[in-house]
């Protein structure tokens, strides 16, 4: 004949395990749980990187990753050296930069979670130099690729840049005021670039289209 006691008692001996086992498990999981709370958030810095060089005036375009395990990133700050300069709240997080000042950068980014905990990527240096300037003289030429100008003096062929269309065109005799970049690339690939910042018609001579002496 069962006993129908002893069969509670069995069942009532397996509940009290199943909540014991069940009352470990949350107390173990507990410590994790507050560990992630704990957690700052993590932050990379993934442009520009360490040894890259650029001309002033420099456009710098600083971006970053991060994430936080115990929940949203707040803000992304970006620092050049100790001075902060920019935030951005959403992913994906940039900043686009202006660098007028020469000389050695260091960039970071810092990210902030909803609590409050923050974190440092690791730096990146980069390298900016104000551009050497120079005065050419000589005749604007067509440049090998379309849309190319080009002038030769002293010897050396230069790409010209950033001149005004209406003055800088073929055929104009010239005098230009500039600057040669040391680390801006171009489509156009006979010369030297040469930044313009004045030019003018060489003594005695007509501006480019006009009648009259300058």
């Amino acid at each position: 004949m069962t006993d129908f006691r002893t069969g509670r008692r069995a069942a009532i001996t397996l509940a009290v395990a199943a909540l014991a086992a069940t009352a470990a498990g949350l107390t173990a999981a507990a410590p994790a749980a507050v560990a992630a709370q704990q957690a700052p958030p993590t932050v990379t810095l993934t442009s520009p990187r360490t040894g890259w060089s650029y001309d002033a005036p420099a456009t710098v375009d600083l971006r970053a990753t991060a994430s936080s395990p115990s929940g949203a990133v707040a803000r992304v700050e970006f620092y050049d050296g100790a001075a902060l300069v920019g935030t951005d709240t959403s992913a994906p997080y940039s900043l686009r930069l202006i660098v007028t000042a020469d000389g050695i950068h260091t960039l970071t980014a810092r990210a902030y979670d909803e609590a409050g905990l923050s974190a440092t990527s690791a730096a990146a240096a980069i390298q900016v130099l104000t551009p050497p300037t120079i005065v050419v003289r000589g005749l604007v030429q067509a440049g090998v690729e379309a849309g190319c100008l080009v002038l030769s003096s002293g010897g050396v062929v230069y790409n010209l840049y950033r001149g005004d269309p209406a003055v800088v065109r073929v055929g104009a005799l010239l005098e230009i005021y500039g600057q040669l970049p040391r680390f801006q690339g171009s489509t156009c690939q006979q010369g030297r670039i040469l930044w313009i910042i004045d030019a003018k018609p060489l003594p005695g001579l007509p501006w480019p289209g006009s009648s009259g002496a300058a």
